[in-house]
């Protein structure tokens, strides 16, 4: 099964700013694998190094200071999204190039096994002509009944 890149947006800025710094030296550092980063790491350094700034200032600043956090923040998702792109592309689903990348690799999704069948606790009459209302209990995994 392929595996892909991931990266959790949402972290705290300071894990945040940590896990981007690795992700910057392992393809930094994996040049062989990684010709043509897009977009450029010296764009997403400046945009951690910018991130880690305004989070600095936000942490004594007022509104303005956390203003230009989230900011600084979403400028910084919006070069690791295509950067997370890019690596998937490379490695088209090889969990060893994914991993080189510094990012995380994709779980692997665990089946759930035979579906049991459907049990229908009460059907009565519909509210118009040739209806009728099921119940039923839910089944674990099931996409529909």
């Amino acid at each position: 099964m392929k595996r892909k890149a991931k990266f959790k947006l949402s972290m705290p800025i300071p894990q945040k700013l940590a896990r981007t710094q690795e992700i910057i030296d392992s393809i930094g550092i994996n040049t062989g694998v990684f010709v043509t980063p897009s977009p450029p790491l010296a764009d997403i350094q400046t945009a951690k190094d910018q991130l880690s700034k305004a989070y600095n200032a936000a942490l004594d600043g007022g509104r303005t200071a956390k203003a230009e956090q989230r900011t600084a923040n979403e400028n910084l998702n919006n070069l690791l999204r295509p950067l997370r792109d890019y690596v998937n592309e490379v490695a088209n689903g090889d969990e060893d190039i994914v991993l080189l990348s510094g990012f995380e690799a994709s779980k692997i999704p665990t089946p759930i096994g035979e579906m049991p069948a459907v049990v229908i606790n009460s059907g009565k009459g519909g509210d118009g002509d040739g209806s009728i209302t099921l119940r039923w209990t839910t089944v674990y995994g099931a996409k529909s009944y």
